[in-house]
């Protein structure tokens, strides 16, 4: 502890706080997005996350699981609740290769629902996630913090 708090004192300035944006991101994916981007950032990620497990939930539920789907589908289901697990505690976006994966699942998930049986509410599906993850990314990118 005495050797962070000697190291911290050269950022500290004379009146005792700490200069803004030093010290690299919140420890939330979901408070650094309300920070960053506001209220329609946050409920953007959070619409895609939500939307990609109620769908991936639907899909199983509703269309008796072929094997070779069941088990991508749960494994996907997992990645999503372990990456918004892990948002509570880390910026995923801070990272690029964390980021990476995420959207690897979120597409990996449009395209299980989107091969599933039901082609055409699977279409929409997909339509509609696309068109968030694609409003998303340039804003992520743009807003990101340096």
């Amino acid at each position: 502890t005495y050797f962070y708090s000697k190291k911290s004192e050269k950022y500290i300035s004379n009146d005792y706080t700490v200069p803004l944006g030093r010290f690299g991101t919140s420890h939330s994916m979901y408070f650094q997005d309300l920070v960053g981007k506001g209220i329609i950032g946050l409920f953007t990620l959070l619409s895609i996350i939500f939307l990609s497990l109620f769908y991936l939930f639907r899909d199983i539920v509703k269309n008796s699981p072929r094997k070779e789907n069941f088990i991508v589908q749960l494994s996907l289901i997992s990645s999503l609740i372990a990456i918004s697990i892990y948002g509570f505690v880390q910026e995923i976006f801070y990272t690029q290769s964390i980021q990476i994966i995420f959207w690897i699942v979120v597409a990996s998930s449009l395209v299980v629902t989107k091969n599933s049986t039901n082609y055409k509410k699977a279409q929409k599906l997909y339509s509609r996630l696309l068109i968030l993850i694609v409003l998303l990314i340039p804003i992520h990118l743009y807003l990101q913090v340096p």
